[in-house]
């Protein structure tokens, strides 16, 4: 059984993972490849080497410093194969303006960190403090759940110091076997996933969202469901009354819009990949009014 967490960033005073100012733990590794993904560096169980090219001064440094030689020079283009990278983060020490340890992330990175959970409670305790009274905790993704027997441990030490935790999910990992963590859990920020392409409702997937709705609601407990504005996808009727359908249901009455990020091709571009698609502006606006009138 794992004993560490992994994790590859953490907002200290986020305003968007649940009720007041958290602290948002986004775990790393992720079921699902959503061809939407903004955070595709967060999906495998360890993030990619990320790379800035435009912080790269052309040093050339990470290319002696790399045994498996990851990196390569074309004139002034620096190319990266990350298909051998072994993750030791031996270019980003040679790095002059990247930092293994670094608070910003600079030209090099390895954003996953492996820690047990009594030094990420250690980590997090005094901004926790600050904010018993204001907000609390949320653990993010990637998708939390995938680890949550790490999680228990952790999770039992922030609510022996009273702290309000809210976990984040897709809705697609089934909860009969997460009893353990469940009652731990004062708010779900629910994703109620239904579809991971552009090919409509999935039914697996419908399934088993409307199941961990079903034991929640057994549990009592406090559901806001996450609604990403992604068009063609959840901008349409029918995304649209089956989400609306699961929560008359199941009786949920809180629903959070997320809009469109319009930075999701940073990530792509920081592993050495394609934005898988791309939506105008005008796709993003009128998904998201629809989404907004539907609700409404």
């Amino acid at each position: 059984m794992k004993n560490t967490i992994s994790y590859f960033n953490i907002d200290w005073m986020s305003c968007y993972d649940g009720p007041g100012n958290r602290v948002a733990i986004f775990l790393q590794g992720c079921n699902l490849q959503c061809k939407w993904c903004h955070s595709p560096h967060s999906q495998p169980k360890i993030s990619p080497l990320l790379f800035n090219e435009h912080l790269c001064i052309t040093c050339a440094k990470c290319v002696d410093a790399c045994q498996q030689k990851l990196h390569s020079f074309v004139g002034a283009k620096h190319l990266i194969d990350r298909s051998t990278c072994s993750f030791c983060g031996a270019c980003i020490e040679a790095c002059p303006v990247s930092s293994r340890n670094g608070k910003e992330m600079g030209s090099l990175s390895l954003p996953s960190t492996e820690i047990s959970p009594l030094d990420l409670f250690h980590k997090i305790e005094p901004q926790l403090n600050l904010l018993k009274n204001i907000g609390g905790l949320t653990l993010s993704g990637g998708e939390a759940l995938l680890q949550s027997q790490a999680l228990l441990p952790f999770v039992d030490l922030c609510k022996e110091n009273s702290h309000h935790i809210a976990l984040e999910t897709s809705g697609t990992i089934p909860l009969q076997n997460k009893k353990d963590l469940l009652p731990k859990i004062d708010k779900w920020l629910f994703g109620a996933r239904l579809s991971t392409d552009f090919n409509g409702i999935d039914e697996k997937l419908y399934k088993t969202v409307r199941q961990n709705l079903q034991l929640l609601k057994e549990y009592k407990a406090d559901i806001c469901i996450r609604y990403p504005v992604i068009p063609r996808v959840t901008a349409t009727q029918e995304y649209l009354d089956r989400t609306n359908a699961l929560m008359e249901e199941f009786n949920v009455r809180e629903i959070d819009i997320l809009p469109y990020n319009p930075d999701t091709s940073h990530y792509y571009r920081c592993i050495g990949q394609e934005l898988p698609i791309e939506f105008t502006s005008e796709e993003i606006s009128n998904s998201h009014k629809m989404i907004k009138d539907f609700f409404n």
